[in-house]
Formats: C-alpha cells, structure tokens, sequence
C-alpha cells in the first residue's frame, strides 16, 4: 500500500538533518577522492620522470646527483603505493609507459 502524498513528506527536522549530513559526507568523499585520484597521477608522472633522469646524470658522470634521485624516488614510491592503496587500487607499474601494469597492494 502506498502512503499518501501528505505522509511520505512528513519528516523531523532531525531526520532531516541526519540525512542532509549524510549526503554532505557522499559529497566531502567524492572530493577527497578526485584529489587523491589527482596526486596518484602526479606520484606516477614524478616517478617516471625521475627513472628518466637517473640514466641522464650517469651520462653526464653526475654519480652522486643520480645516488640522490635514487634516494628521492624510494620515498616517491612510498607515497604512490600510499595513495594507490588510499583508492583501493593495484599500484601502478609506470616504468612500461604512461598506462603501465598493476601491481600488487600493499597490505
């Protein structure tokens, strides 16, 4: 049986705040979504140009320069596995180009 037009509108101001708070938290999530998804891609760029850059000082005897970059790159990918896992996605594999493959979560 259907309630009537006048029932199914009737609701709390409390109720009706619960359920504005709830929608508020979809939309906060969403948001917190898009800027994480944002940093996960700029984590992989960053990697891959790093990866770059390491053969490139070598070529130029920059020995201790490639060391560093190395060093850097260990806590970039740090911060990808993190925010990879923040998404509930296989980490990416950017040394194979800018799609890569999956790799495993980290648990």
């Amino acid at each position: 049986m259907v309630a009537p037009k006048s029932q199914e509108n009737e609701i709390s101001r409390d109720r009706l705040a619960e359920l504005l708070n709830e929608d508020l938290c979809r939309e906060y999530q969403a948001i917190i979504a898009y800027v994480v998804r944002y940093d996960l891609d700029n984590e992989n760029e960053t990697i891959r140009n790093y990866r770059d850059r390491i053969p490139q000082c070598e070529a130029l005897g920059e020995y201790a320069m490639a060391e560093q970059i190395r060093e850097i790159l260990v806590q970039e990918q740090d911060h990808q596995i993190d925010l990879a896992t923040a998404l509930g996605e296989e980490v990416p594999d950017v040394g194979s180009g800018p799609k890569g493959r999956a790799l495993r979560k980290r648990r």
